[in-house]
């Protein structure tokens, strides 16, 4: 499904995410850090990140949701 889950049994996740003021992560296939995030900026930062990357846009339309 593509989603990597992740336990944080000693803490370093907890402590890195507090590093960079960040609760979301985007990571590249490579898993390199490609932008980090909280949910009220997540956004803007994917659209700060697509602009910067040769994106092109999904032919079709795509439903969002607000989750908070």
């Amino acid at each position: 499904d593509g989603v990597l889950r992740v336990g944080d049994t000693q803490g370093r996740l907890r402590s890195w995410f507090a590093q960079h003021n960040a609760s979301l992560v985007v990571m590249r296939p490579d898993r390199f850090v490609a932008a980090t995030a909280i949910p009220q900026t997540l956004g803007n930062t994917l659209n700060k990140l697509a602009s910067v990357m040769t994106l092109t846009r999904p032919d079709a339309d795509v439903s969002v949701e607000k989750v908070a």
